[in-house]
């Protein structure tokens, strides 16, 4: 979303930009600018209406001068507002029908498409050099006559004729159950599986931070369950710092996104869910009290930053780094992201989308790599918001595809031929939420005919200044709608998985934001073997494996079971460590980094553990002295720095945990 940003602004300043920026000509260049899925149309025919039969709209007239026409001409000269042409289809039965529109068009333009008053869809039509099709989408059509009407939105269009195909519904079959980062934290894994699990039944309410989230509250009487925050204040480009009475550059020390993310999602009971976009401040290249992210406002090349070894290379890691720092802020809370970087990139207007889609992938490329293997930030669920196929990151880095809609004012329409572009961008395998909004659509229209967004999540102001009061207090008690206060579906937050010597009984862990944690014996069905957030195993002699899932009211979850394990490992020898016993072979999921240490920095980074309840960390010398004993609270641990040059074991315990690693301090 276009979005100014200045600490000193007032809230009266605040909005009047952020409203500026719905004008039509931005709203038509975000169109103009995409690349949508080719459609293919095999279904059959079942109705056609010549453009010049129909009701011509202002100053709209039939042509004839560009020949290849069908019937006796075509409609042209949709020039202004309100020129366009109304046309009358007839179906055999009530259905979803594929729209295909006939048209010649010198350059791509972009015309809004009304279906018996339903609102405006906003339809692109390419640039080309003879007639061809554009696909208009699919629209839920009445036994009988239905009117399409075409009105004028961006460009001159001549239009031909138009085609009703049946056609078919989406198909959600294939969509994936796991994030695209392997071994993702147990909380992120259920904030998906929750998504997922309600995506075609519900929609998660959704509203960027400020005072207009809590008036949500004060009108509709719910709390969106989704929130989104952003981080353009925390990275050295951001060109708003305060200091010494005027705007400079820098990371602003004070800003307190993160810190107010993580009270809120606290303060909600552990129900919410946490949003980031990241309006990213050109790194150079800009001039100060200008927002920066627009590709106006600055000079730096992002085919330059993608360069390893260039200096502005080095600058896009530096901020990187930065945004890192604060996820791991949530990452050491336990808290999930819906991480959304380089949104709407395909419409240019923002530096990492100006010089196109190569060296925006590749952007998005070094973003994934640095921060899932470099930073092993394993919390983030990942977000991608433009719809061009040939600006795709693909579906082995995008864990959600998301749609920012802004049809005009209290235009509710469902969006269906935008849901649909999403759906097929990603081959029906990802979620589609609509990742910012200005009018809601109708809720349950748009569970019920084929476009079930996953959540929506309103822009600031634009929740009151495109969507009347009816319309909010309606959406946000629809029983479909999710939010804080009728949110009945608990998630587990953390595993512990446990282990044995050879055999035994284990002691296996879990947590729920709310209700209880049950424990069964199979991935589905089977009776509750225990219901608690400890689990002591019966005797084992083999590794098993334990499923669960958290329920509410005696309701059994609707979400996918998460697997909890015991291992058994055999005994490989005894210890030459004084005070070790038996040693076994361990378990591999912990790590710890760096290891090596070397002297003057005594910060150890320890992986793996997901639950730091009463977990203890203990530091031995080779002669078994114990050095420091102490409560592991994250998983970032400060030994002494005194340490001598030498070798000493970690010992890490507590329920479910039972870990010893060689440390080698340089």
């Amino acid at each position: 979303m276009f979005f100014t940003s200045n600490n000193h602004m007032t809230n009266t300043n605040i909005n009047k930009c952020i409203s500026s920026i719905m004008s039509p000509c931005i709203l038509i260049a975000f169109f103009l600018a995409l690349n949508f899925p080719g459609f293919s149309q095999n279904n059959t025919l079942v109705d056609s209406a010549e453009a010049e039969d129909g009701e011509l709209l202002g100053g709209s007239a039939i042509q004839t001068s560009i020949s290849g026409y069908s019937g006796t001409g075509y409609v042209g000269n949709i020039r202004n507002s309100g020129d366009g042409v109304t046309v009358t289809v007839s179906v055999p039965k009530t259905a979803f029908y594929q729209i295909l529109i006939r048209y010649h068009s010198a350059t791509r333009k972009i015309q809004n498409v009304n279906i018996n008053d339903t609102g405006d869809s906003q339809v692109e039509f390419p640039g080309s050099s003879g007639w061809e099709f554009a696909d208009a989408g699919k629209y839920m059509l009445n036994e009988g006559k239905n009117s399409i009407k075409l009105t004028h939105n961006w460009g001159w269009t001549e239009i031909d004729r138009f085609d009703v195909h049946a056609t078919t519904l989406n198909n959600y079959d294939d969509l994936v159950s796991e994030l695209v980062v392997e071994n993702s934290t147990v909380a992120a894994r259920s904030v998906y599986n929750y998504i997922l699990s309600h995506y075609g039944e519900r929609i998660i309410s959704g509203q960027t931070d400020g005072a207009t989230y809590y008036q949500v509250k004060e009108l509709t009487g719910q709390s969106p369950l989704y929130k989104t925050w952003d981080f353009q204040q925390y990275t050295e480009g951001y060109p708003y710092l305060w200091r010494d009475g005027g705007h400079t550059f820098g990371a602003n020390p004070n800003a307190r996104n993160v810190e107010n993310a993580i009270d809120w999602y606290n303060n909600s009971g552990r129900k919410g869910i946490v949003g980031f976009q990241w309006h990213w401040h050109s790194p150079a290249g800009g001039q100060v009290s200008t927002n920066t992210f627009y590709t106006s406002q600055t000079t730096f090349d992002v085919r330059e930053a993608v360069k390893e070894g260039t200096p502005e290379y080095d600058l896009i890691i530096r901020d990187i780094d930065a945004i890192a720092v604060q996820l791991k802020k949530f990452r050491t809370a336990n808290i999930p992201v819906l991480w959304r970087p380089l949104h709407e990139a395909g419409g240019g207007w923002f530096w990492w989308g100006a010089k196109g889609p190569e060296a925006c992938l590749k952007l998005y490329d070094i973003i994934f790599d640095r921060m899932t293997n470099h930073h092993q930030l394993d919390n983030l669920i990942w977000v991608w918001s433009t719809p061009e196929t040939d600006w795709y990151p693909g579906n082995d880095k995008v864990d959600i595809v998301g749609h920012d809609s802004y049809p005009g004012n209290y235009n509710y329409s469902t969006q269906k031929n935008i849901f649909d572009i999403y759906h097929e961008l990603a081959g029906g395998k990802k979620i589609v939420a609509m990742t910012e909004n200005g009018p809601i659509p109708y809720i349950d229209t748009s569970l019920d005919y084929d476009a079930p967004w996953a959540l929506f999540a309103s822009w600031y102001n634009l929740v009151f200044e495109q969507n009347s009061d009816d319309h909010l207090i309606e959406v946000y008690n629809n029983p479909r709608v999710i939010t804080i206060e009728k949110d009945t579906f608990p998630r587990i937050l953390s595993t512990a998985n446990g282990s044995v010597c050879n055999s035994g009984t284990a002691t296996l862990g879990a947590e729920s934001n709310f209700g209880e944690v049950n424990w069964y014996a199979a991935p589905a069905g089977g009776e509750i073997l225990h219901t608690g957030e400890r689990f002591i195993t019966p005797e084992i002699s083999e590794t098993t494996t334990y499923y669960i899932e958290a329920s509410y009211n005696g309701s059994n979850s609707i979400m996918n079971r998460i697997a909890v394990t015991a291992k058994v490992y055999e005994p490989v020898g005894v210890s030459e460590i004084k005070g070790f016993t038996d040693v076994c072979q361990g378990d591999n999921k912990f790590r710890i980094y760096p290891n090596p240490l070397k002297s003057g920095n005594a910060v150890v980074t320890i992986y793996g553990i997901d639950l730091y309840s009463d977990v203890l960390i203990s530091l031995f010398d080779l002669n078994g002295r114990k050095i420091y004993s102490g409560e592991l609270t994250g998983p970032e641990f400060e030994l002494d720095n005194g340490l001598t040059p030498g070798i000493y074991f970690i010992r890490i315990t507590g329920y479910a945990i039972n870990y010893s690693e060689k440390l080698v301090f340089l």
